[in-house]
């Protein structure tokens, strides 16, 4: 992973496809409103409704700025998550506000889907958590596409006379 300003400026709405549960989590990323509204506004697939939904949940997430770093929401009628990270300066910060909501978010959907917190399952979770915060970290900040190794020049045999 490259972490650089440019891979969070570019990446800043995503989702998070979960194989084993049959589930996806939104990620958005910034503290452009404006963008993301615009973003959830350009969904295809989404309905007028689902779009109106996202952005009332956008709106009250952007109502919380500068008394939280990020916040998971959740809807079990509608089975949607959501996690929104406001920037910030510094990327301990950062991880420490994310990894907080991925927990959220791990608890909400295993919960949902009756597993219950125990010592037995609790490698579930974590596992959980791990895939879901290098996915998502992966998201953020990808590794620049490799340069092409140039072409090595082939070598002619010359005859001797």
């Amino acid at each position: 992973m490259t972490i650089n300003k440019e891979a969070l400026e570019t990446s800043r709405l995503f989702s998070v496809w979960i194989p084993v549960w049959d589930a996806m989590l939104i990620v958005t990323y910034g503290n452009d409103h404006s963008f993301l509204k615009k973003s959830f506004q350009d969904q295809p697939e989404w309905s007028k409704k689902k779009k109106k939904s996202w952005i009332k949940q956008l709106d009250l997430i952007f109502s919380e700025k500068g008394t939280t770093g990020a916040c998971y929401m959740s809807n079990t009628q509608e089975q949607y998550h959501y996690i929104h990270i406001f920037r910030k300066n510094d990327l301990g910060t950062m991880m420490n506000h994310l990894s907080h909501e991925i927990l959220h978010m791990v608890f909400g959907l295993l919960r949902d889907r009756g597993l219950a917190h125990s010592m037995k399952s609790e490698e579930t979770y974590t596992y959980l958590q791990g895939f879901l915060t290098q996915r998502i970290c992966e998201q953020l900040f990808p590794d620049p596409e490799p340069e092409p190794e140039p072409e090595k020049k082939k070598k002619t045999k010359t005859k001797k006379k």
